[in-house]
């Protein structure tokens, strides 16, 4: 029997995957779905920093549209394999991911409400 170039694993052989392992597989498309989602408004900030029609600020904003398109695929397939319900539950993990990116990528303080200026 041939090798496969790309695994161990004999061509044609069928991988048991544990049931198990496809739910936390699941889990782990579903927060890098979100992941993917949040960095979409890492490219409109980076789009917002430009000149209006820039070639920069087209790029950016081409990046965020298809950063968008991405996350509209794989929401779609995660919620043909998973609950709705279920899937969405996780749609605050977006907060904490955009949270990240803006301290990470932009430098920005994050601050609980008692430490925040007061207008």
């Amino acid at each position: 029997m041939p090798i496969s170039p790309f695994s161990a694993v004999p061509a044609g052989r069928i991988i048991y995957i544990p049931h198990q392992m496809l739910t936390i597989l699941k889990y782990i498309a579903l927060v890098c779905t979100f992941f993917i989602y949040t960095t979409s408004g890492v490219f409109s900030k980076l789009a917002s920093q430009r000149e209006f029609l820039s070639p920069g600020y087209i790029a950016f904003l081409a990046c965020t549209v298809g950063v968008l398109g991405i996350y509209a695929v794989l929401w779609q397939q995660i919620i043909k394999r998973m609950d709705v319900s279920l899937a969405y539950m996780f749609k605050g993990t977006g907060v904490v991911f955009g949270l990240m990116l803006a301290h990470f990528v932009f430098g920005e303080a994050i601050t609980s409400p008692s430490q925040a200026p007061v207008p």
